[in-house]
């Protein structure tokens, strides 16, 4: 077979024939460096009947006048230019590429990323596996090499599989997933890929760092046949730089919720979304999401406020809250990202803690710090984690697969007894009202009513000690109390503590929403650390609920103070 398909290559080329066999497709952009290892490796492969189109992508290096040279010297070299790179800029590819592109007729087509090579026998090993079999898609195993030091940091090699009917690959997914997650160390019938290209156009799809997953689960779908090899024969070079490792972008994870759906769909048509394939998706789904929680949480360049936000958003979608934040896997997700957020926690400067203090996200690891630390104030780590649960961007109830850890860790382990009780623990905390009633309902009225006399009367002769020993004696008892929360940010407010004072304001307003005296304290909390907007926000829901007009006279007059 070798010497037949050695004898056809000479034939054509003897004969001159217009279309070669293989057409291999390379973006170059700033890779001086490695472009003289990935040409001379496809220019050295055993299989010499190919067609190398590559597109300079706007580099601003020395990368377009290497590649120049190269072409000069072999003409399968199909060099293109764009003046401006088209991912940075957004601008379209060169025109004559795409038409050079749109005329091409070859039997098998590949991709090859500009700082990667391959092995000399690429072409010739997975072009012979695809005549003998006569498939749409032969692949093969991959090396990760480290740039600094060539060291191997992994491989990802199928194993060796057959299938002249792609349902059955449903019965191995798992086990060949990885491989068709990066369109190379590929070929696939250049036929296949007109198809695919004509199916996103009927079904468009704008990926910016999963397209090549989508573009594979799509050749998949409308493939027939399938054979895998068993051997590396493509090398994949890591980069701190490349394009792809800095690129952040806060909406990255939708598009690894596009790729779960994409992986049932696919399992479906072939009538294989079983259990096992199911979990399958959901752990690489998992996974996904995490690398983009890793990668917004260390994204010095964002504000904490915009990564805090984006972190709340991705917890909020609804695919990812049925398929990550389930009870089974919910608590794992607390471990896993535990350490990404002790070093945000470490690195936020004392003028960010406020506005990170009003995100549930912060307030939910803050009160895990809280409650492990010795010297952690216990009442504040239940008010935070007790309001990150009920706060309404909570919308998974995040963090409430750890609800009687917690409280034994913070020792209010009764609490976990008393709310066994009354109703499910996620319909409690996501009815605050209830939430606050069940927490305070230990302690008598007529008690707590004494107390809070006797608090008044010793704020009024200066007597702030004694006050202060009674309020904590209420918040012990009864830790939701609203009138011992607000005398709690009056002496907090006193103290200059503004990151304790936002701390049990947000606590007042996430149980207090029905209350407009306790919104009001809020807000003014609010105001008083410099968080004017959300004081705004805040001041604008106490109007709302507010019947009494000279109430509302004075909350207008508030609202107006700090606009």
């Amino acid at each position: 077979m070798k010497y037949c398909l050695r004898k056809l290559q000479e034939e054509k080329v003897a004969v001159n024939k217009k279309s070669p066999l293989i057409t291999i497709h390379t973006f170059a952009y700033n890779v001086e460096e490695y472009i003289n290892e990935c040409v001379d490796s496809v220019l050295n492969q055993t299989f010499i009947d190919f067609e190398w189109v590559i597109l300079d992508n706007g580099s601003t290096d020395q990368t377009g006048k290497i590649l120049e040279e190269y072409s000069r010297k072999d003409k399968r070299i199909k060099l293109f230019k764009n003046k401006r790179n088209t991912f940075i800029h957004n601008v379209p590819v060169n025109p004559d590429y795409q038409e050079f592109i749109r005329k091409q007729e070859v039997d098998y087509w590949c991709l090859l990323d500009s700082d990667d090579y391959l092995h000399p026998d690429f072409l010739k090993d997975l072009y012979t596996t695809a005549i003998e079999r006569n498939v749409d898609i032969v692949v093969c195993g991959s090396e990760f090499f480290r740039d600094e030091d060539h060291s191997i940091q992994g491989r990802r090699v199928p194993p060796d599989f057959y299938v002249s009917e792609i349902t059955a690959l449903g019965d191995i997914f798992p086990n060949i997933y990885g491989s068709f997650r990066p369109m190379w160390g590929k070929l696939v019938k250049y036929s296949v890929v007109k198809k695919q290209v004509e199916y996103r156009l009927q079904n468009p799809v704008a990926l910016k760092n999963a397209g090549d997953t989508l573009f594979c689960l799509d050749v998949l779908r409308l493939s027939n046949s399938v054979v895998g090899v068993s051997r590396v024969l493509h090398y994949y070079r890591i980069r701190n730089n490349s394009f792809y490792h800095t690129l952040t972008d806060s909406q990255r994870y939708l598009e690894y919720v596009v790729i779960y759906q994409e992986g049932k769909s696919l399992l479906q048509s072939w009538g294989h979304l079983n259990n096992t394939n199911k979990e399958f998706l959901a752990g690489v789904l998992y996974y996904s999401i995490l690398h983009c929680l890793e990668l917004t949480i260390n994204a010095s360049s964002s504000s904490v406020k915009d990564r805090l936000e984006a972190i709340e958003m991705m917890l909020s979608n609804e695919i990812i809250h049925e398929v990550i934040l389930s009870d089974s896997i919910s608590q794992k997700l607390l471990y896993d990202m535990n350490q990404m957020m002790e070093l945000l926690l470490d690195h936020i400067s004392e003028h960010d803690i406020p506005i990170a203090t009003t995100h549930y996200i912060y307030r939910l690891f803050l009160s895990i710090r809280m409650g492990k630390s010795v010297d952690g104030n216990k009442h504040n780590a239940f008010l935070l984690y007790i309001s990150a649960l009920s706060d309404e961007m909570n919308k998974s109830r995040f963090g409430l697969s750890i609800l009687q850890q917690f409280f034994a860790l913070i020792g209010k382990s009764h609490l976990v007894e008393l709310m066994k009780h009354v109703i499910r623990n996620d319909d409690l905390v996501s009815n605050p009202l209830l939430l606050r009633e069940v927490i305070n309902g230990q302690v008598t009225g007529g008690k707590i009513s004494e107390a809070k006399e006797q608090i008044e009367m010793n704020i009024s002769n200066g007597n702030y000690d004694d006050a202060i020993d009674l309020l904590l004696k209420i918040l012990e008892e009864s830790p939701l109390d609203n009138v011992a929360l607000s005398y709690k940010m009056f002496f907090l407010s006193m103290d200059g503590d503004l990151m304790t004072l936002v701390e049990t304001a947000v606590a007042l307003i996430t149980f207090y929403p029905d209350d407009h005296a306790s919104l009001s304290f809020g807000a003014q909390a609010f105001a008083h650390a410099g968080l004017k907007e959300e004081a705004k926000i805040v001041y604008q829901k106490a109007l709302k609920i507010c019947s009494d007009k000279n109430q509302q006279l004075e909350i207008m007059r508030e609202l107006k103070e700090i606009s």
